[in-house]
């Protein structure tokens, strides 16, 4: 088959590899659509926890082609997505209900080959119908199901001013799942117009300009709209200078969510005594945790919409280009493969 290899970081290859043969609990899955994501970037830069040589994608869905012979309710034809976290279940952890801190981790498309490719074998028990949802739009499920659990992670109540720093994909899914969730305010920063304008189609009740050259001044104009802060706060951008300035925005006693996917060795500074007198709660929301039936069910009742982010549509052997937008386009979305 046709896959992208990564072979070490800074590198890539369009190039024939053996087609993975599903065991006896396995499938065989042929892909049909795969999104490029931020992570993938940080695979590419070394970064994360990849390993190499490594055929990277972890958004997908596809078509089943052959199933190992002890799996009964899965069929050749079946369209499906797969939950690329992959756990031990003998650690300590994972003994506890905290699976996504494994200590044998493991990831389709990050420490093992992944669905830049034309096909990938994936563990029964990770496969989910997605039934009439198009193939791209179930390529969101991976993506969705980790805005779900920092979202869960958060406690959103009823009534709730929420600021979300970044209109990516991963930044107006978490708009939406705000607006589902009975937030009061919904306000959206990015220091892009094109993005904004998707942002306010989703139903922000603001989607605000934010100079990144002048904090200072973003804090003004969002501060304007609440007053007093926001309930909860959370960055998308993986940018530490902006997770830096979050921390001013968050209303006393309310909470900070790192979300975004900063470089490994970045560092934020911030003022222990403001954390201390107003009572800031910082999370970090780190993948998901069996978080992908409630994704799909947003997604098949289309009260997630994701259709209106794919920006850019590639095949598997214009990976290049697919590549070179995700780095340097201001004006992207979410990117898809389709092998």
């Amino acid at each position: 088959m046709k896959a992208i290899i990564y072979p070490k970081p800074h590198c890539w290859k369009y190039q024939d590899t053996p087609t993975p043969q599903p065991g006896p609990e396995d499938v065989l899955i042929r892909i049909k659509s795969c999104g490029v994501c931020a992570t993938d970037l940080h695979i590419y830069n070394g970064e994360f926890i990849s390993r190499f040589p490594l055929v990277p994608g972890h958004e997908f869905s596809g078509e089943v082609t052959k199933v190992g012979d002890k799996v009964e309710d899965i069929k050749v034809g079946d369209r499906v997505t797969v939950d690329n976290a992959i756990y031990c279940g003998n650690c300590e952890f994972c003994r506890n209900n905290k699976e996504h801190f494994c200590l044998n981790f493991r990831s389709i498309g990050v420490t093992q080959n992944g669905a830049f490719a034309e096909y990938v074998v994936a563990h029964k028990s990770h496969v989910y119908d997605i039934e009439n949802l198009s193939y791209d739009e179930a390529s969101f499920t991976e993506p969705l199901s980790c805005a779900i659990h920092g979202f869960k992670l958060l406690g959103v109540t009823p009534g709730a001013q929420i600021l979300v720093f970044g209109a990516g994909p991963a930044g107006l899914m978490l708009l939406q799942l705000a607006k589902y969730g009975d937030c009061s305010l919904v306000v959206i920063a990015d220091p892009n117009y094109c993005k904004l304008d998707k942002a306010k189609e989703l139903g922000a009740d603001f989607a605000i300009f934010a100079d990144r050259s002048d904090h200072v001044k973003n804090r003004e104009v969002l501060l304007n709209i609440a007053p007093l802060g926001y309930d909860y706060v959370i960055d998308a951008t993986g940018k530490p200078e902006v997770q830096e300035n979050c921390l001013w925005l968050v209303k006393k006693g309310g909470k900070f969510l790192v979300f975004g996917l900063a470089p490994n060795k970045s560092t934020v500074r911030m003022n222990p005594y403001e954390l201390l007198i107003r009572e800031i709660t910082i999370i970090g929301s780190n993948c998901q945790l069996y978080d992908f039936s409630a994704a799909l069910k947003l997604l098949k009742a289309g009260l997630i919409k994701v259709r209106p982010l794919i920006t850019h549509k590639f095949p598997l052997e214009e990976f290049g280009k697919a590549l070179e937008i995700a780095q340097t386009s201001h004006e992207k979305l979410k990117i898809i493969i389709n092998p």
